[in-house]
């Protein structure tokens, strides 16, 4: 299972005494090959192309409709762990089935803002384009009629993946499958490197669905996932924080800045023993190939390296890599 054998090595809770086995005394130069091994077990898997579970994923999510901020936040106020919501004839036709939710108990779906439409008004179609390989997964829409301000409203009611039946909520499609195995120590280990460098570390379910974010200066970590891929998600905003100033997040294509992250976060928790099982398939999803990433290979070699060697320098009894990386 993956990330299983790190446990050991990891340890258990915030309150980790290191063991001498907890990470081997590796040289920079050591360092630098078990990071370029671990990027060429990522460029292969990028190699393989699309796989049943991204394409399932893409086109389960293309069929879903995107709410407004108003309406996002209405969500997160009645239902601060949805992920994915859709109304009750929606998730229907897609399949699955809205439990019978219990009124005693005030259990109920998600009332949001639905706008009136004219008389005679014919609704736009918004839909994604459609996956081409090495195209971005960029969050744009087609749209071929005029939209228009609306000004009245009538309530509506959508429901979330929590809301279906046990059996139904197991067959929807998901990308960022559980990490196995006991990592939080690893994942306070990468909190106190963030707060060590002045990045304040949030655990919040207010990330419009997604498992985390950043934005200089702070980090944003879904709590609602297993220790493991929290552990994964702040690698990755480490990664963003790390390489990413304000004039680069300008700069930077979104392709170009989550392979930044997603590889460097693959290689970070693959040099403590576990694997992301989603990162290739994320990366593609961003239209990242295995050239865009050969291309990126010393920015991300670098911020791997550093944080790693932060890591190593939070236990005093080891034996400290020397932080030879210069890092701009």
């Amino acid at each position: 299972m993956p990330g299983q054998g790190a446990e050991n090595r990891a340890g258990r809770g915030s309150g980790f005494q290191p063991r001498k086995d907890y990470q081997p005394q590796v040289t920079t130069t050591e360092l630098a090959a078990m990071v370029g091994q671990s990027l060429n077990t990522l460029i292969d898997a990028i190699q393989t192309g699309k796989t049943e579970r991204l394409t399932g994923y893409l086109a389960f999510s293309s069929r879903f409709h995107h709410y407004s901020r108003r309406n996002q936040q209405l969500i997160y106020e009645q239902c601060p762990e949805a992920t994915r919501v859709a109304s009750y004839v929606k998730w229907k036709e897609e399949g699955f089935q809205v439990r019978k939710l219990d009124k005693e108990k005030r259990e109920k779906g998600i009332s949001i803002l639905v706008p009136k439409f004219p008389k005679g008004y014919q609704k736009s179609e918004r839909r994604r384009p459609e996956y081409r390989e090495g195209e971005k997964q960029e969050d744009e829409y087609k749209q071929n009629e005029i939209a228009f301000v609306a000004h009245n409203f009538r309530i509506g009611t959508v429901f979330d993946v929590t809301h279906l039946l046990p059996e139904d909520q197991k067959r929807v499609p998901e990308l960022f499958t559980p990490i196995e195995g006991d990592h939080d120590s690893l994942y306070q280990q990468f909190v106190r490197v963030a707060q060590n460098d002045n990045i304040k570390v949030v655990e919040t379910l207010d990330t419009d669905g997604a498992r985390g974010g950043s934005g200089l200066g702070f980090i944003l970590v879904r709590p609602d996932q297993p220790s493991g891929n929290k552990a994964a998600v702040i690698a990755h905003e480490l990664a963003h924080e790390l390489i990413h100033t304000e004039e680069k997040r300008r700069q930077l294509s979104r392709q170009v800045k989550e392979c930044h992250a997603e590889a460097t976060a693959f290689v970070v928790m693959s040099h403590f023993g576990i694997t992301i099982p989603y990162s290739a398939e994320y990366l593609t999803m961003w239209g990242n190939t295995p050239d865009t990433l050969r291309g990126e290979l010393d920015v991300v070699t670098a911020a791997a390296s550093k944080i790693i060697t932060k890591v190593h320098a939070l236990n005093p009894d080891e034996k400290h890599l020397q932080d030879e990386t210069e890092y701009r």
